[in-house]
């Protein structure tokens, strides 16, 4: 008899339980039958705006806008297959106004639907915001890639004019010597070739100019179409054929609009190398795409030449524009290599990070730690700009680990030198308090013994104060990743003092060598973590180690590394 009294109250509290879930819960619960709402509680009526007896009996689909009744009805005839879906979609309230809404739905063993649906308006708005404002960061970079390819195009307009009147000058004082001397077939030989000079100088200075009028956001956004247009536009021109091998599915988004505008005009480059030189008329362009780099390679089988000699002979190399391909591609972390030999044609690889952004730095809580007002006020603008979330400020290293423990941001950039408590020990305290909080050194000092005592307080990375905007946020946005980043300058005084310490490999843990092999085999960290049986985490932790360790800067150094060492 107590025993069905314990079952019997235990009833009693379970009904009760849900009874009042019902009633006083935030979320709107509503009970369907035949796409009639037959049942809702009361947040559910007040999200639609009806009482409780005018939603009774409800059409469901009437309730649904016109662009979300296709969306409605797969996951309905999902449901149906499932018994259980979870989907974000739009219905109208009585007034109405149109709310954005998460609804999971569950068939009843009565053939019932059961649904509880959440009001997640406020949260699409403030998605629409930050979507505009992301879009509105790109654009202005858009703006600004454009100008920095107006200087750039300004600066080879100009080298490659000088040439040409170089060359022309000394054609005229050859030609007016002939002249002098009666010698009217050389005569006629030199002013044809002259001709030819200065019409081929007019198309490249065409070729220039249209560059110029082309929009940078227009090669950013359609890559691929804006490359086939550039080809069909040289055969037209120089009837020159170009075959373009594109991948069969490639990307929407090929790369970052400084790669895209860099990979572009490199391929230009070695387009305008190949028609001039190679005394063929076609020549090939091959793009493939990986996960983090895309490659253009650009073959021609003409007369080629000899590659050693050209690598000895700096006037070569600029002659055939080598230089400016390599500085553009080494301007973004990538590599141009040039394949040629007499008689056996040429191929330029390009080879370039794709460098897309994850958005991962926007997301990122960042505090500023420096006592220069004007530094710090510039560098929370940049970052407010590109929509990073920057939670506060401190002006010296004891405010910073005050503050630190209050706001747990995800990021601090760290000034080295400040009163009361310089950065170093301020970073000392912190990580040893808070590991999981990342620290970015920054600093105007290159001083050896400044960047080794980061190193060794377990900075993030340590950054330039005069390092590029565009640079800053990359750098940022691969911390976040939990790789190890320093800028270009301190990237080369880590090296020289790997350098100096020891030629030998640094001793690495047998499973970080196996990720450093891997690694250098292209592997994502995600392919890395499902053949190691690691997470990609944990894949992301021993890379920051293998960077710490060999005082490397990024990927691409490892890679490089292994490769030298025997290990790809």
């Amino acid at each position: 008899m107590e025993s069905k009294n314990q079952t019997f109250t235990q009833d009693n509290f379970s009904e009760e339980l849900l009874q009042t879930v019902y009633l006083q819960a935030g979320d709107g619960i509503f009970l369907v039958d035949d796409q009639k709402i037959i049942a809702a509680n009361p947040y559910g009526c007040d999200m639609f705006g009806y009482s409780s007896d005018e939603i009774i009996g409800l059409p469901l689909m009437k309730q649904v806008p016109e662009d979300e009744i296709t969306h409605i009805t797969e996951k309905l005839a999902l449901l149906a297959i499932t018994k259980f879906v979870i989907s974000e979609t739009s219905f109208y309230r009585k007034d109405g106004s149109r709310m954005e809404v998460e609804i999971s739905g569950k068939i009843l063993s009565n053939g019932q639907i059961l649904g509880i649906m959440r009001d997640i308006s406020e949260r699409k708005a403030a998605e629409k915001v930050l979507l505009e404002a992301q879009n509105k960061i790109v654009e202005n970079e858009r703006l600004m890639a454009s100008f920095r390819e107006r200087e750039r195009l300004a600066r080879e307009i100009h080298d490659s004019i000088g040439q040409t009147l170089g060359y022309i000058n000394m054609q005229v004082e050859a030609i007016r010597d002939l002249n002098n001397k009666g010698e009217k077939e050389r005569l006629k030989s030199m002013l044809a070739r002259l001709s030819e000079a200065a019409q081929e100088s007019h198309r490249d200075i065409r070729t220039y100019i249209q560059g110029l009028k082309n929009s940078i956001p227009d090669i950013h956004q359609e890559f691929f179409v804006a490359l086939a247009r550039y080809c069909n536009h040289y055969e037209q021109t120089y009837m020159f054929k170009v075959e373009l091998n594109l991948p069969q599915n490639p990307p929407d988004l090929l790369a970052s609009v400084q790669v895209e505008t860099h990979l572009i005009y490199i391929i230009r480059e070695a387009l305008g190398n190949a028609r001039r030189y190679s005394g063929e008329n076609q020549a090939s362009v091959v793009i493939e795409v990986e996960n983090e780099f895309v490659q253009a390679v650009i073959e021609d089988h003409g007369v080629g030449f000899n590659e050693k000699l050209n690598q000895s002979n700096s006037s070569k190399s600029s002659h055939f524009g080598l230089k400016i391909m390599r500085e553009r591609a080494g301007e973004v972390g990538g590599t141009v290599k040039v394949e040629s030999a007499p008689a056996k044609g040429t191929r330029v690889i390009a080879r370039l990070p794709r460098k897309l952004s994850s958005g991962e730095a926007l997301t990122a809580r960042v505090m500023i730690a420096d006592d220069h007002p004007l530094f710090m006020d510039g560098l929370r603008n940049m970052l407010a700009v590109r929509g990073v979330h920057v939670i506060g400020t401190a002006r010296d290293g004891m405010e910073a680990r005050e503050m630190a423990r209050a706001l747990q941001p995800d990021i601090i950039l760290m000034d080295i030198n400040m009163p009361r408590m310089n950065g170093l020990e301020a970073t000392r305290l912190i990580r040893l308090e808070m590991p999981h909080v990342k620290v970015v050194m920054l600093t105007t000092s290159m001083e050896k013994e400044d960047v080794l005592e980061a190193l060794k307080v377990g900075a993030s990375g340590y950054f330039s104060k005069g390092m590029g905007a565009d640079e800053f946020m990359l750098r940022l946005e691969e911390i976040t990743r939990g790789e190890t980043e320093f800028s270009a300058e301190v990237a080369n005084q880590l090296l020289e003092m790997f350098i100096k310490k020891s030629t030998a490999m640094a001793e690495l843990p047998e499973r970080q060598v196996e990720i450093l092999r891997l690694v250098s085999q292209g592997l994502t960290y995600r392919a890395i973590g499902d053949r190691l049986y690691l997470t990609e985490r944990t894949v992301k932790y021993h890379m920051g180690e293998i960077l710490s360790r060999l005082h490397l800067k990024g990927r691409q150094e490892a890679e490089e590394y292994a490769r030298r060492r025997g290990l790809a």
